[in-house]
């Protein structure tokens, strides 16, 4: 089971939410409740504890037990070490990429010896333990999907307040939110990138179809910045629609020449849209 979606968790919390509510002083408690979704993730008893340390020392013992449990024992791996570091490693870059060349290189510099196919073995064994969900890179060609890199998101987001505390930001916290929700609503996903990277395209049967991109705020100074990427996938995908995810804005853009819609995630969380 995955852990609460957002409106899940505003029901756990009595939360009463519906089209009115979103124009009324509820909103605010909406929006305080998804701040508290972002830094503590969703599941339903790390949600009930009451305190910072008590939340903190639960996501531990379900860490635990996922590397051991989960991990360690059901596919009897070797390497403690490595899977440890990996983990760790995980916290810290989740919605960035995962090179499985890079990571090895990387411990190979600390003189951990240590093989390709056993990182990359090792990186499945945490997807398929509901620890990391994995998207690769749009691509029509199969093979070329698997030897590009892939984007490492964590399925629950409590689990990266276990990482280095300078580690936090916010546009990454946005991203791994609306992967999860994405493999939620079990859309066939993947990110983009030539010169620049959209964050997320959406492909039905044979063919792309939407793309989104996920940043906290459209100023005027990123805007070109945060948008050149959902531009040149639309441009080069010739996508029938997109729109951008940002933490409270909402407004309407034009991006190559259509009205793209500007959404707060916390809202779009809510949509009854699959």
């Amino acid at each position: 089971m995955l852990p609460l979606s957002f409106p899940e968790l505003l029901r756990f919390q009595g939360v009463v939410f519906n089209k009115n509510t979103l124009h009324t002083p509820a909103r605010g408690r909406i929006i305080k409740a998804f701040d508290d979704y972002l830094r503590e993730g969703g599941f339903p008893e790390v949600v009930r504890r009451e305190t910072k340390p008590e939340k903190r020392e639960l996501l531990q013992s379900y860490y635990r037990v996922l590397f051991y449990r989960d991990i360690i024992e059901r596919y009897q791996v070797k390497s403690k070490t490595v899977l440890e570091t990996m983990m760790a490693y995980c916290l810290d870059v989740f919605s960035e990429l995962f090179s499985v060349s890079r990571f090895t290189e990387r411990l190979h510099g600390h003189g951990i010896s240590v093989s390709k196919r056993t990182v990359s073995n090792y990186l499945q064994y945490l997807r398929d333990a509901f620890f990391l969900i994995l998207i690769e890179k749009f691509s029509f060609s199969p093979r070329k999907r698997l030897m590009n890199p892939k984007k490492a998101y964590l399925l629950d987001l409590g689990f990266a307040s276990l990482g280095a505390p300078f580690s936090e930001s916010r546009g990454k916290m946005l991203k791994n939110i609306v992967a999860v929700e994405l493999f939620r609503r079990r859309k066939e996903t993947f990110y983009f990138k030539q010169r620049h990277e959209c964050d997320f395209i959406i492909k039905s049967g044979t063919k792309p179809v939407e793309a989104i991109q996920v940043c906290w705020e459209i100023g005027d100074s990123s805007r070109k910045r945060e948008l050149q990427g959902l531009a040149e996938a639309l441009r080069t995908l010739k996508l029938p629609r997109a729109f951008v995810l940002t933490y409270n804005q909402e407004m309407q853009l034009e991006v190559e020449g259509r009205t793209v819609a500007v959404t707060p995630v916390w809202k779009w969380l809510l949509s009854e849209k699959e």
